[in-house]
C-alpha cells in the first residue's frame, strides 16, 4: 500500500496575483495524495494551480484527507478537520462506497448531509469530482474491473442527481488510465496523473 502524500496541507498559489480566493479539497486517498510524496504533487495543490492559472486569482489551499476514507467516515471525521467558512470545497470520494458497495439510498443521503453540513459551515460552494473511472484501470483483475465500473457509475449518476437538487456542483473528470499517469501501484495518479485530474476538473469548474 502507498503511503500518503507528505504535507505541508496549507499553502498559498499565485501569491503575487490580485484577487484571492480560498480552496478546501476533502475526501479520499486521491485527497489525501496516495500515489505521490508530496501534497505539492497531489491532487489539492494541482487545483489550486490550474485555477490560480484559468481564473488569475490567488488561491489559499487546505486539504483533508485519509486514506480508505468512505464518504460516512469523511462527514464524520474529515469535515470536522476543515477550516471554514471558505469559497470552495472540494469533496473527492465514491471510489471507497464502490468497493464496498454502498447502496444507492445511503449513498444519496450522505451526500445530501455533507452538503447540508459544509453549508451550513461556511462553505460558499461545494463541487464534488466525478468518480474516476474504474473500470478502465487495468491493474484490476476482470470481471472485477467490470464490476466495480459499473458500481463507480452507478454512484456517479447518483451523485449527479443528488448535486442537481441540492444545489452542489457535480464536476466531470476526464482521467486516462495510461501509462505516466499512474502511480506504482497501478491504481492512484502519478504527480502527471493529478495535474491532468485538475486540469480536468478546472476546465468544467462551476463559474461562481
Amino acid at each position: 500500500m502507498l503511503p500518503e502524500a507528505e504535507g505541508p496541507f496549507h499553502g498559498v498559489v499565485g501569491e503575487s496575483l490580485g484577487d484571492s480566493m480560498s480552496l478546501a479539497v476533502v475526501g479520499e486517498s486521491t485527497a489525501a495524495g496516495v500515489g505521490v510524496l508530496r501534497q505539492d504533487d497531489a491532487l489539492a495543490f494541482c487545483v489550486a494551480r490550474s485555477l490560480s492559472r484559468a481564473r488569475q486569482r490567488t488561491v489559499r489551499v487546505q486539504v483533508v484527507g485519509r486514506h480508505g476514507a468512505n464518504l460516512r467516515e469523511t462527514r464524520e471525521a474529515l469535515l470536522p478537520q476543515l477550516d471554514l467558512p471558505c469559497d470552495t470545497v472540494l469533496v473527492v470520494t465514491g471510489v471507497n462506497d464502490a468497493l464496498e458497495l454502498t447502496n444507492g439510498r445511503t449513498w444519496s443521503a450522505e451526500l445530501r448531509a455533507v452538503t447540508r453540513e459544509l453549508v451550513r459551515r461556511g462553505a460558499r460552494q461545494v463541487v464534488f469530482s466525478s468518480i474516476p473511472p474504474l473500470g478502465a484501470i487495468p491493474v484490476l483483475p476482470q470481471p472485477t474491473r467490470s464490476a466495480l465500473g459499473a458500481r463507480a457509475a452507478y454512484l456517479d449518476g447518483i451523485m449527479r442527481e443528488t448535486c442537481a437538487a441540492t444545489g452542489a456542483h457535480h464536476v466531470p473528470i476526464r482521467f486516462a488510465t495510461q501509462a505516466g499517469l499512474l502511480a506504482a501501484d497501478g491504481f492512484h495518479p502519478s504527480a502527471t496523473g493529478y495535474a491532468a485530474w485538475a486540469d480536468s476538473l478546472v476546465a468544467s469548474w462551476p463559474a461562481k
